[in-house]
């Protein structure tokens, strides 16, 4: 582990990703240059079913009937429509929940013609409430001013029995749909638990996201209401939500590589969003104009979505996504755009603070990073830790107190991903190690692998760090931060590498975009932007005559003629472009 406090910014250590042997014979028996074939097996392992779920298709998704509990929920779901009961709506206020909400409400309204008077939103205030179905979302939900015969959850409730619980007891009923991690089959109250996550699911596939759960058991109640003649035999399928799935997908970053799947969901719904036939998609292309990717989805719909809960109200993001007009979408997507620069500018300085925190407190040996503000924000604490993730390369974990209440701590944490998109750190069984070591210091806290959430009293701090560091240190010993390149290919660069690299898209969270290790000469060097960006001049790159290096080191720039080795990755040409392709660099190392 490299002294911290001497450098807020360490050097990544770049190593050459790990080859699946297998994975790369079969790509090359199925006609894969060895290029390709390298590239493939950096990233599939045959163990997950190898190159099966590279294209993966609709059609050899798991059934959803192989979801725990999903009879049970189809079942109360469908004597609350028959019925035509008031039904609460009870999603999370990330991305992945905000696209689960808008998932049930189409299927609900539109396919299976309940009446929006009769299905109301309650999602928690990131900020005041936090995750889960919590005591204050529980509050809300029985002071509706309507008979509440039912909560449907999404993205969350999995961990909430006692609230589940509450709600019981006031005669209203709770079907959970989550995809995070639960003890035994879930909250004992609840009518159903559709979880793949439970240790009795048979659901083969476990990485998917929540939204998709949303999705599947929304699909599952199709079926049940044509068995049941409500629903005729030709009603519509659900395919036309998607467009939703695909975006919570990628921006709750679950396996695109693992998960053929994920893969599926993300390329149908992508082909749907890029026809902009929904208002949300023809108002967001005003400000992020397509054709989108999947990166796309990730760096701007996903956190332009996500900034009204991160910073307010997340209702504009809801109310984007099932607009029906197109002025309504464009009102909501102009609050989101403005909420998206306050996240911004509050994700700015706190990210500084933490910087700062980090170069007076890391220690060399530290296993995790853990810092807290004394005035924060929740809405920005899973980003911040992950920029000290990105910064440290170690775990780390962002706190601050509660709005209104300052002797209560609630925090994000975020993990270290290995090359194939895995945890290295699983943040929930750590959080289960404290829990144990610690009874009663964590107030709340649940999560999966990836990420998680806590809350704690501000005066038991110091106890928290040191069993983070434990619990961290438990799972793997202190290491340098680490990026992992490919080999590039043997002939020079060219634009038809970049089309080759296209075709393998979608690429996220499992299934990296490549970033190539290429030794050439570069000749000069200018500063671009405000500076903290370079442009370079390559000779001996192939068709690549010049480099962006956004964020680049802030050492000297490499001299005229200096031989280095630049890890880059290929985009399509811009304006600017001299050769038939861009090159971003993102990271270089002097050869002479």
């Amino acid at each position: 582990m490299p002294d911290l406090s001497a450098a807020v910014r360490p050097r990544p250590l770049w190593q050459p990703r790990q080859q699946d042997v297998e994975v790369f014979g079969q790509a090359l028996s199925d006609g894969h240059s060895p290029f390709l074939a390298g590239i493939l097996a950096g990233r599939i392992r045959s163990g997950d079913g190898g190159l099966s779920g590279l294209s993966g298709r609709l059609a050899d998704i798991p059934p959803p009937t192989l979801l725990p509990d999903v009879d049970p929920a189809c079942d109360r779901l469908a004597r609350a429509l028959a019925e035509r009961e008031h039904i609460v709506l009870a999603t999370d206020h990330d991305v992945d929940g905000v696209t689960s909400h808008a998932v049930l409400w189409s299927a609900l309204v539109r396919h299976f013609g309940h009446p929006p008077a009769r299905l109301h939103t309650v999602i928690s205030h990131r900020v005041r409430e936090g995750y889960g179905l919590s005591s204050a979302l529980s509050a809300r939900i029985r002071a509706l001013p309507v008979p509440v015969g039912l909560v449907l959850t999404a993205d969350q409730g999995s961990c909430d029995g006692e609230r589940i619980a509450e709600l019981a007891g006031q005669g209203i009923d709770t079907v959970v749909t989550d995809h995070h991690q639960v003890a035994g089959r879930g909250p004992t109250a609840a009518v159903a638990c559709v979880n793949p996550q439970r240790a009795d699911s048979r659901y083969p596939d476990r990485a998917i996201a929540g939204c998709m759960v949303a999705w599947l058991l929304m699909c599952a109640l199709r079926r049940h209401l044509i068995a049941l003649g409500r629903l005729p035999e030709a009603a519509p399928r659900l395919g036309d939500l998607l467009d939703f799935v695909a975006l919570g997908t990628v921006a709750d970053a679950v396996s695109l590589g693992s998960s053929a799947s994920n893969r599926a969901v993300v390329q149908a719904g992508l082909m749907r969003m890029n026809q902009q036939a929904r208002p949300a998609w023809q108002a967001l292309a005003r400000v992020r104009p397509g054709p989108w990717q999947a990166t796309d989805l990730a760096f701007g719909l996903g956190p332009l979505i996500n900034a009204g809960s991160r910073v307010a109200d997340v209702m504009p993001g809801v109310r984007a996504l099932i607009a029906t007009d197109l002025g309504q979408a464009c009102a909501e997507v102009e609050r989101l755009v403005a909420a998206n620069a306050a996240r911004r500018a509050v994700e700015q300085e706190l990210t500084g603070q933490a910087l700062a925190a980090l170069q007076a407190t890391a220690r060399p040996g530290d296993a995790a990073v853990c810092v807290a503000f004394d005035e924060g924000n929740a809405g920005v604490h899973g980003i911040v830790a992950s920029r000290l993730v990105e910064h440290s390369g170690c775990p780390a974990l962002c706190l601050s107190p509660r709005v209104g209440e300052p002797d209560l701590l609630t925090g994000s944490l975020r993990t270290v991903a290995d090359q194939w998109g895995g945890a290295l750190v699983d943040i929930h069984a750590a959080l289960a190690e404290i829990d144990a070591r610690h009874p009663g210091l964590l107030l709340t806290w649940g999560g999966h692998a990836a990420a998680g959430g806590l809350s704690v009293e501000a005066a038991r701090l110091a106890t928290l760090r040191a069993a983070w560091q434990a619990a961290v240190r438990s799972q793997r010993p202190p290491q340098p931060p680490r990026r992992w390149f490919d080999a590039a290919p043997q002939e020079p660069l060219s634009a038809t590498h970049l089309a080759a690299l296209d075709g393998l898209q979608p690429y996220g969270r499992g299934f990296d975009a490549p970033i190539l290790a290429l030794d050439c000469q570069v000749t000069g060097s200018r500063p671009l932007g405000d500076g903290s960006h370079r442009r370079l001049s390559l000779a001996d790159a192939g068709e690549a005559t010049e480099a962006v290096w956004f964020r680049a080191d802030p050492e000297p720039a490499p001299g005229t003629a200096t031989r280095s080795r630049l890890y880059v990755s290929l985009h399509p040409p811009t304006r600017w472009t001299r050769g038939g392709f861009d090159l971003h660099v993102h990271g270089l190392e002097r050869l002479s």
